[in-house]
């Protein structure tokens, strides 16, 4: 699989649609931006059984809930060193209403991420890889989950740019949590 370059940051954006049509660990969608930790390990994967979960990572997943209830207006975000943080989305997604997901690593180690335009996070600087992959798993059992146009940028998004300056200045890293 290609690797792309992270040194002058990296994003990446995707159209995604996910009608959540029952509670479970089969209807989800995730979209990330990692490094295997075992490229050994990476090359034995078969690459289409499960999610390979050796690996650091900027990732994000909606709904939140794998082997629980699913919130449905939540998704997790998963970054290298800073642990895994369900965050409320702008908007409910369950209906399938297509949005926008962008997953971004700052050049200064940092993950950004941004639904519909909104950035909803960024953590402190953690992911300090030269390279990285992009991944796109989903489970849709009775339901039809769409992932549309998939773009991979060099540099900072420009919807992230006031928002990285910004939380440059301050000391805590932007996050809306769910209660």
């Amino acid at each position: 699989s290609k690797t792309f370059e992270v040194r002058n940051g990296l994003w990446v954006e995707a159209e995604m649609s996910v009608p959540v049509t029952k509670v479970g660990p089969s209807q989800e969608q995730l979209l990330a931006l990692f490094v295997p930790k075992d490229s050994m390990e990476w090359k034995q994967w078969d690459h289409t059984t499960g999610e390979h979960r050796a690996a650091r990572m900027c990732r994000i997943r909606y709904p939140v809930g794998a082997n629980y209830a699913a919130r449905f207006d939540s998704l997790s975000i998963n970054v290298e060193g800073f642990g895994e943080r369900t965050l409320h989305v702008p908007h409910v997604l369950r209906d399938g209403t297509p949005f926008k997901v962008l997953v971004q690593i700052l050049p200064d180690g940092r993950c950004a991420v941004a639904i519909d335009g909104t950035p909803i996070f960024i953590s402190p600087p953690s992911f300090f890889d030269a390279q990285t992959r992009v991944m796109l798993v989903g489970n849709t059992q009775e339901t039809k989950i769409q992932v549309g146009h998939v773009q991979v940028h060099d540099g900072i998004a420009p919807l992230m740019m006031r928002t990285v300056s910004d939380s440059s200045k301050s000391a805590n890293a932007i996050h809306r949590s769910h209660p």
